[in-house]
C-alpha cells in the first residue's frame, strides 16, 4: 500500500512538474510576441516623428519660396480720355461717309498706318511735275475742307505726298526729287485746307517720294494709283 501511495504521488508530483513547464513555456512565448509587437510599435512612432519633422521642414520651405515670390497685381485699365467739358473728343467715325461729289472726284476712304484717310487720286490734282494747285484743285480742296469741318471738327490730320518712280524732268529746276516733289505738293494742300477753315495748328506734313507704292511702277495704271495725296486722321 505504501508502495502504491509513494507511486502515486511521484506521478503527481511528474505530472505537476509537466503542467508547470508547459505554463512557463506559453508565458515565454507570449513575452517574445509583446517584445516583438513593443518593437514594432515604437519603429512606428519613431517614423511617423521623422515624417512630422520632414513636413514641417518642407512647409517651412514652401513659406520662405513664397514670401521670396514678387507679388504681382492686374494694372488697372487706363482711364479713358474725356473731352474737356462743352466739346466732343475726336473721332474719324463718319468721315469715310463722303458726299457724292468727293467719290465722283476720286476720293477714296481708306486706311493708313491703321488710321482712317482720305485718298485724293494724282489725277485730281496738280499737273505732272508740278505742286501748285489750280482752279479746279481747289474747288476740291474746298469740298473736303468742308466734309472735314462737319465730320472731324477737332484733331489733328497728316497730309502725305506720294509720287510715281519716275525720275523728275519738267520742274527738274524746281525739285531735285520725287521727295521734294511730294512734299512740296502735301505743303500746298495743307496751305489751301488752313485757307478754306482747317485750323493749321491741326495739320502736319510728309512727303514720302516714291517709298510707299500701293501699286506696282512697272505699268502706266500703277503709276497712276501712286501718284496721290493722303489726309491722315490721327484722332483713331
Amino acid at each position: 500500500m505504501a508502495r502504491q501511495i509513494m507511486r502515486w504521488a511521484g506521478g503527481s508530483a511528474l505530472a505537476a512538474l509537466t503542467i508547470l513547464g508547459g505554463c512557463q513555456g506559453a508565458s515565454e512565448t507570449s513575452r517574445v510576441q509583446q517584445d516583438a509587437k513593443d518593437r514594432q510599435i515604437l519603429q512606428l512612432t519613431e517614423e511617423n516623428h521623422r515624417l512630422e519633422q520632414q513636413l514641417a521642414q518642407e512647409r517651412a520651405k514652401s513659406a520662405t519660396l513664397a514670401a521670396q515670390q514678387p507679388r504681382y497685381e492686374p494694372s488697372p485699365a487706363p482711364a479713358a480720355k474725356t473731352a474737356p467739358a462743352g466739346k466732343t473728343a475726336p473721332s474719324a467715325g463718319r468721315v469715310s461717309e463722303l458726299p457724292a461729289t468727293l467719290r465722283a472726284k476720286g476720293v477714296q476712304a481708306v486706311t493708313v498706318d491703321g488710321h482712317t484717310a482720305l485718298r485724293i487720286p494724282g489725277t485730281s490734282l496738280f499737273g505732272a511735275g508740278q505742286a501748285t494747285l489750280d482752279a479746279s484743285d481747289r474747288a476740291l480742296i474746298r469740298e473736303l475742307a468742308a466734309h472735314l469741318k462737319k465730320q472731324y471738327p477737332s484733331g489733328r490730320i497728316r497730309i502725305d505726298g506720294h509720287t510715281d518712280s519716275d525720275p523728275i524732268v519738267r520742274s527738274k529746276d524746281r525739285f531735285k526729287s520725287n521727295q521734294e516733289l511730294s512734299d512740296a505738293r502735301a505743303k500746298a494742300v495743307r496751305d489751301a485746307l488752313a485757307a478754306d477753315g482747317i485750323d493749321r495748328g491741326r495739320l502736319e506734313t510728309a512727303g514720302h517720294g516714291a517709298d510707299k507704292p500701293i501699286a506696282s511702277n512697272k505699268t502706266a495704271e500703277g503709276k497712276r494709283q501712286n501718284r496721290r495725296v493722303e489726309l491722315v486722321l490721327l484722332a483713331d
